[in-house]
């Protein structure tokens, strides 16, 4: 039985329960019984297109959350292929391949400035991706990348890419390469640095002068503290490398 000139839609009721509805103007007069169960053979579909939407819904809220974390993270995040191809990459990552200062991102892949990291660096990704167990198969390795400006080396981590969702994308096999920069500015405050970890805002100010690679006379210096005072301040229980903010990786 054919039915014609039906506008349907669904409607929520409450979670976990939606009514579906079918309409047509009155001059076609009320659905007969053979009609209805013409509809109701539509309604396991319905319902299976119902909740693969909601799920899509789900996974791309879940896609933008994920991404606005890794714009905020003053980490760079960089996964790729095993030919070398980038997968993906966050903003931090870009910055530090825009700088140009000890690692580049080339058509050809990554490539640090000198031949002794780059060896290196491509040494850990080929460890990574080996499926021969004598080279370390999946297990993850870390170096330092030199920079020809002098400012501190980068802190590379180079480990199997288990991130779900966006990050990824899904690519096998891939890698995740953490790039840390010592020498970059905390994109957090003093303010949100104490409210996070439980510091004070003295606290939080030296820690964030240490996150970023200075000496503890370096950020008393520039904190316009004496060397006594920054010492009281590291030596903080609040501030020791298991609950602070230095080791949180700023």
């Amino acid at each position: 039985v054919a039915v014609t000139g039906v506008q349907t839609c669904a409607l929520p009721i409450s979670e976990g329960e939606t009514k579906f509805c079918a309409l047509r103007p009155k001059a076609d007069g009320p659905f007969s019984a053979q009609e209805i169960e013409t509809l109701g053979m539509y309604l396991p579909h319905l319902r299976q297109a119902i909740l693969t939407a909601m799920r899509v819904e789900e996974l791309e809220k879940m896609v933008a959350v994920e991404r606005a974390a890794l714009k905020r993270i003053n980490v760079g995040i960089v996964a790729i292929q095993k030919d070398g191809s980038v997968v993906s990459i966050n903003d931090a990552a870009v910055r530090i391949f825009g700088d140009n200062d000890g690692l580049a991102l080339l058509e050809s892949g990554l490539k640090a400035a000198h031949a002794q990291d780059d060896r290196k660096l491509h040494e850990i990704i080929a460890s990574v991706f080996s499926d021969d167990p004598a080279m370390g198969h999946n297990l993850a390795g870390r170096l330092l990348i030199n920079r020809p400006s002098g400012l501190p080396p980068y802190s590379v981590s180079v480990g199997p890419c288990k991130m779900p969702g966006s990050m990824c994308f899904g690519v096998e096999p891939r890698i995740v390469l953490l790039i840390n920069d010592a020498g970059a500015e905390s994109a957090h405050t003093e303010e949100q640095i104490a409210s996070l970890h439980g510091l004070t805002f003295a606290e939080a100010r030296l820690a964030k002068q240490l996150a970023a690679g200075a000496t503890l006379q370096e950020a008393s210096e520039k904190l316009d503290i004496s060397r006594n005072t920054a010492r009281t301040d590291r030596k903080s229980t609040r501030l020791n490398s298991s609950h602070g903010y230095i080791s949180y990786a700023v």
